[in-house]
């Protein structure tokens, strides 16, 4: 009878090709990986502004509401604003009651602008809900890929707001 007991495992043959295949799938599945990544965090910017806008002019329209105006401005005081600084939604009151407010966006993966709106001129809504003046905000990816897009938000005097996405053409 034999004393010692046989012991099944692996060759180092079969630990290294295992190691090799799964090296090519994280080198091969990590870029895909981070350009979602970046266009997710795109797309999140993107709603998040649009919401802000709808929920700011909702408040704005507000029969019971105590606003003279809501606004919206970059956190960014400088003439030419970067609004991945964030934003606030303040309410036109003796207090300036914030009633929301965005912290800057982490990312270098995209850049949202206007040419419209800075923070000495921000997007205001009236009593009834219509802007002071019309313009646009654009989110565009620092890269273009197959599946990038560049979203625009169009602000009519209406206070409405439209938002339109389109192919990714060329590198910023």
């Amino acid at each position: 009878m034999n004393k010692y007991k046989k012991i099944e495992a692996f060759s180092l043959i079969e630990l290294l090709v295992v190691i090799a295949v799964f090296g090519i799938l994280a080198s091969t599945g990590g870029p895909m990986m981070s350009a979602f990544i970046e266009q997710r965090q795109g797309n999140n910017a993107y709603k998040l502004l649009a919401n802000n806008i709808d929920s700011a002019r909702s408040a704005a329209r507000d029969s019971t509401s105590i606003y003279s105006q809501i606004l919206i401005i970059p956190n960014d005081p400088s003439a030419d604003p970067d609004w991945m600084k964030g934003w606030k939604v303040r309410a036109q009151t003796s207090d300036g009651k914030i009633l929301s407010d965005q912290p800057a966006f982490d990312s270098t993966s995209f850049k949202m602008t206007s040419d419209q709106f800075t923070a000495s001129n921000p997007i205001t809504f009236n009593r009834r809900g219509y802007l002071s003046q019309v313009g646009s905000l654009v989110l565009t990816p620092n890269k273009c890929g197959s599946s990038s897009h560049t979203y625009t938000i169009t602000l009519a005097r209406s206070g409405l707001s439209n938002t339109s996405k389109s192919a990714c053409t060329s590198t910023p």
